[in-house]
C-alpha cells in the first residue's frame, strides 16, 4: 500500500510539475523560438505563400520572452558579443 501511494505521487508530479519562475520564463522563450523555427520553415518550404504576418508575430513573442530572461545575464557582455558578430564577416 506504501509502494502504491509513493508511485502515485510520483505520477501526479509528472502530470503536474513544480517548476520555479525562472525555470518557467526559460522554458516559454525555447516555446516561442520553436513557434519560430517552425513558421520559418513553413515559408522556406512554400516560398509561394505568404507567411510574413504569422513570422512577425512569432517574433514579437521570442522578443518578449527573451526580455523576461535577460534580468539573469549579464546584458552588457551580450550586447558586447551580438556587436562583435555583426562586426565579423560571414564566409
Amino acid at each position: 500500500m506504501f509502494k502504491h501511494s509513493s508511485v502515485s505521487i510520483k505520477h501526479k508530479m509528472f502530470l503536474k510539475p513544480q517548476i520555479n519562475s525562472v525555470a518557467r520564463k526559460h522554458c516559454k522563450l525555447v516555446q516561442e523560438l520553436n513557434e519560430l523555427s517552425c513558421i520559418l520553415m513553413k515559408q522556406m518550404n512554400k516560398p509561394d505563400e505568404d507567411y510574413t504576418d504569422h513570422i512577425m508575430c512569432e517574433i514579437g513573442d521570442v522578443y518578449y520572452r527573451l526580455n523576461e530572461i535577460l534580468d539573469y545575464y549579464d546584458r552588457d557582455a551580450i550586447q558586447i558579443y551580438a556587436l562583435s558578430k555583426k562586426n565579423t564577416k560571414i564566409s
